[in-house]
């Protein structure tokens, strides 16, 4: 059983968080999510919600220090798995190399050099528009993409990078230079960056996060895109 959380909107407050934590663990889920709010143009929360008081930081301290105490083990900034979680004997999936199929209006799909989408939108007529056209779609339509990024070498390896340094356990140098040819810390200095401040500790076998850089997941990754990938959403029209 999973459970998700959503911390950071308008009324909440550090008190009834730790309460809904603590609600949360009755259920002792198998593994339990914490996301934080993030509100998006065009869509109702940004029309209506004003956050006065951002609980964000202290919140997501809250829940780290509430799951671990509880024998949960944090796998990323959001995800937390109980010691009583079912293995998976399926057939081990590696989210830096394997393919991710989505079904449905606005999902997102990818393989190793391909990121597509069907069309995307957050406005509310807009989605109920997309999601009306989705139903009435032809099979042979999705036979094409309605929008797509072709990943080069460089992407490729950025990607893997975004891929595994956002886990706690890290990204194995080793596994980099076999599956990308290159040093990480060749290809991304930007990491010793993140070393120096604090962010990331680096041996000979692996790069990982610290506490601290495991905090500020949600700044690390962006900062981590390529000048090409910020120019194109930056140019991104919304609707």
């Amino acid at each position: 059983m999973n459970i998700d959380l959503i911390y950071g909107g308008a009324g909440q407050t550090r008190q009834s968080w730790e309460a809904n934590i603590r609600e949360a663990l009755q259920y002792a889920p198998d593994e339990l999510y914490i996301y934080p709010l993030y509100i998006r143009p065009l869509t109702a929360l940004a029309q209506r919600v004003n956050v006065q008081d951002d609980i964000r930081v202290d919140a997501y301290r809250i829940a780290r220090d509430m799951l671990t105490a509880h024998g949960y083990i944090q796998i990323s900034q959001r995800m937390f798995r109980s010691a009583h979680a079912p293995t998976c004997e399926g057939p081990a999936y590696c989210c830096q190399l394997d393919g991710m199929i989505g079904l449905g209006p606005c999902a997102r799909s990818y393989t190793r050099t391909l990121h597509y989408s069907s069309e995307y939108a957050v406005e509310h007529a807009h989605v109920k528009t997309l999601i009306g056209e989705y139903a009435r779609r032809d099979a042979r339509a999705f036979a094409t993409v309605d929008y797509g990024f072709i990943l080069d070498e460089e992407e490729q390896r950025r990607r893997y990078l975004l891929k595994s340094i956002l886990l706690c356990e890290g990204m194995g140098l080793p596994s980099f230079r076999q599956d990308c040819g290159i040093e990480a810390q060749e290809a991304f200095p930007q990491l010793l960056e993140l070393a120096e401040l604090g962010l990331a500790d680096i041996d000979a076998d692996r790069v990982r996060l610290t506490p601290r850089g495991i905090e500020y997941s949600d700044t690390i990754g962006p900062w981590l895109y390529s000048p090409q990938v910020v120019r194109l959403m930056e140019e991104y029209l919304w609707h």
